[in-house]
C-alpha cells in the first residue's frame, strides 16, 4: 500500500501519541496535602515503642476487629502524612499467625497500650524509613 505524501501546508508532527492532550496546566497535579497529624495517637505509639509494648485497637473503614500489634516506627511520608509499621500478632478473629504491616495513625480507634513486651521482628529493616518520629530501640 503506498504511503500518501504529506501535505506541505498541515502542521509539523508531533511527538505525541494519538488522543493525548499537550502537557499543560489542565495536567498539571498539585501535590496532595499531607493528613493532619494526631500527635496524641503518635505519643501514645512512641510510648509503646520505646518500652517495647504491643498495643491495641481497631481500624477505622475496614473492620471492626480488634488488633494486636507489634510496633517498630512511627515515620512521616512525603504525601501520606504519618505513617506506622508494626507486625500484627493477632485480632480477634484467632489468626495468630504474624504480619508486617503498615498503618494510617489517623484510622486507630480505641489505641491502648499493653502490658506485654515484644521483641523486634527479624525482618524490620530500620534503613528504610525517613522522617522518623520514633523508632524501636535495637
Amino acid at each position: 500500500m503506498a504511503r500518501t505524501p504529506r501535505n506541505p501546508f498541515a502542521p509539523p508532527r508531533t511527538s505525541r501519541p494519538k488522543n493525548s492532550r499537550p502537557f499543560g496546566l489542565a495536567d498539571y497535579k498539585a501535590p496532595k496535602e499531607p493528613k493532619p497529624r494526631n500527635e496524641a495517637t503518635e505519643g501514645t505509639l512512641c510510648l509503646a515503642i520505646r518500652e517495647k509494648r504491643l498495643v491495641s485497637f481497631r481500624y477505622r473503614n475496614t473492620d471492626a476487629m480488634e488488633r494486636i500489634v507489634a510496633p517498630h516506627v512511627v515515620w512521616i511520608t512525603e504525601s501520606e502524612g504519618a505513617c506506622l509499621f508494626g507486625v500484627q500478632l493477632r485480632s480477634e478473629t484467632g489468626t495468630a499467625e504474624s504480619s508486617p504491616q503498615h498503618f494510617d495513625p489517623y484510622k486507630l480507634i480505641g489505641l491502648r497500650v499493653l502490658d506485654e513486651t515484644f521483641t523486634v521482628d527479624h525482618t524490620f529493616k530500620r534503613d528504610r524509613y525517613n522522617n522518623i518520629i520514633c523508632i524501636v530501640p535495637r
